[in-house]
């Protein structure tokens, strides 16, 4: 059987009438043809099939937070934002029985489990699965403690921090795994840096369905930026642990180093400029986002091949292994073109397009 577009095969062997092909793109749609094959040889495609797209699995559930209470603990959380219909949920923790909320049975059934006559004090971890018709979610896991007293909340979870070139940075986070028994009214996101302090609220008790992220402007390129999320409640104010990453930054990489003929000389000195870098602000990923024919005529001078990105992927790659970096993933992310074009250029301008663009950030 072979799949179109991509061409992908699979084999059944009689008596057998399927098989199954794998690597395909969700969304992607698709038609198969089926060809028979014996000792003389293999007979012609059968008409396409009927166009189906393969479809991913459910996501994760949304807002996902246990409520401890007297020898009880209530978890609840929302419906993945995306992905294919669920059918139910499944909350476990170890010892306990598990609850399951069928929503083929039950479409309105609150996305809700109590777990009751549980040990005050003890902590107890509880992990949920999504299914759906093709496939089950990776599993979450939390954990709480139930009291007949309130504490304060657990530390927001799965904190991220990622900044672009151009100085902005993104904190995002997941909600507390337990609130201590009372609403959380907001969660607060900081980032602090060399001359740099700011803050970012967001008012879940208002809207409890807020996205948990913050923009932050401002910042710069070489230099790191301690960031964490506090989440606050009527009993207590909980921090997440303090980490620390760099925006992420433009390297521009010359292909032709000044007397050399050839762009691998260049190549080969400015490589150790982006691992410095990398090693600096612990970077694991450096994209190649522009590349440049500096020789030849102008026609040329604006004509660089993915195929020659690509072998300068493989070649930075190989320079980093050999200064030391050996987690930085290399990755040419598709054609580019002169910086400059015009039919007369100034010496600056003829430098800038003997080189290579180059991000580096993380994975």
């Amino acid at each position: 059987m072979t799949a179109s577009p991509g061409g992908a095969t699979c084999t059944a062997v009689a008596p057998d009438t399927t098989c199954t092909i794998a690597g395909l793109t969700n969304g992607t749609s698709y038609t198969f043809t089926v060809a028979a094959s014996n000792d003389v040889g293999l007979s012609n495609s059968s008409s396409p099939s009927a166009a189906v797209s393969p479809a991913s699995g459910p996501g994760l559930a949304n807002y996902y937070q246990a409520t401890p209470s007297n020898r009880t603990v209530t978890v609840n959380w929302a419906a993945p934002s995306s992905g294919p219909t669920i059918t139910r949920y499944v909350v476990s923790s170890p010892g306990i029985s598990s609850c399951t909320v069928d929503l083929i049975a039950h479409p309105a059934a609150s996305l809700q489990c109590v777990f009751g006559g549980l040990t005050n004090g003890q902590i107890y971890t509880f992990t949920i699965t999504a299914y759906a018709a093709n496939g089950t979610s990776s599993t979450d896991t939390i954990w709480s403690i139930p009291s007949a007293t309130k504490a304060a909340p657990s530390s927001p979870r799965n904190v991220k921090f990622s900044g672009t070139p151009k100085g902005v940075a993104t904190v995002t986070w997941q909600v507390s795994g337990s609130n201590g028994g009372s609403l959380v009214l907001k969660y607060t996101a900081i980032v602090i840096g060399p001359r740099f302090f700011k803050t970012c609220t967001v008012n879940i008790s208002a809207n409890p369905s807020a996205p948990l992220k913050c923009n932050f402007t401002g910042l710069k390129p070489r230099r790191f930026y301690m960031y964490r999320v506090t989440a606050v409640t009527t009993a207590g104010t909980t921090y997440s642990a303090r980490a620390k990453r760099a925006i992420a930054m433009n390297v521009r990489i010359a292909t032709f180093a000044r007397g050399k003929t050839t762009m691998w000389s260049g190549l080969a000195r400015q490589a150790a400029i982006a691992a410095s870098f990398a090693k600096q602000f612990k970077y694991t990923k450096l994209v190649i986002t522009g590349y440049t024919n500096p020789g030849g005529t102008l026609a040329s001078r604006t004509r660089f091949t993915q195929a020659r990105a690509l072998t300068v992927a493989r070649f930075m790659t190989a320079r980093l292994k050999a200064l030391g970096v050996t987690n930085v993933q290399v990755i040419a992310a598709g054609a580019g073109k002169s910086l400059y074009n015009g039919s007369t250029l100034t010496t600056r301008q003829r430098q800038l397009n003997r080189s290579v663009v180059a991000t580096l950030s993380y994975r």
